[in-house]
């Protein structure tokens, strides 16, 4: 999914949000803003990529250990997250 597409997405989500629940939009979005920027923050110093080796070493190989789309996949999306 390209990036400006999960960002529309992410607008669509405050909205549908903010529509649903009695909160304010502008804490809604900055709540988010503040979430997605710690989560770069995470992706640049490689913590994320640090966590997934981690639950993969933990499950010594056993695929069942793992979610449905794998290891390898996982750590192909945060390699290319840490280019952006």
């Amino acid at each position: 999914m390209p990036v400006p597409a999960i960002g529309v997405a992410g607008l669509v989500l405050i909205f549908a949000i903010g529509t649903l629940r009695p909160i304010n939009l502008g804490v809604l979005a900055l709540v988010l803003t503040g979430v997605t920027y710690l989560f770069g923050v995470a992706v640049r110093k490689g913590t994320v990529e640090w966590i997934v080796d981690v639950s993969v070493g933990r499950t010594s190989g056993r695929r069942a250990g793992l979610d449905g789309r794998g290891a390898e996949r996982t750590k192909a999306i945060f390699r290319r997250a840490r280019s952006y």
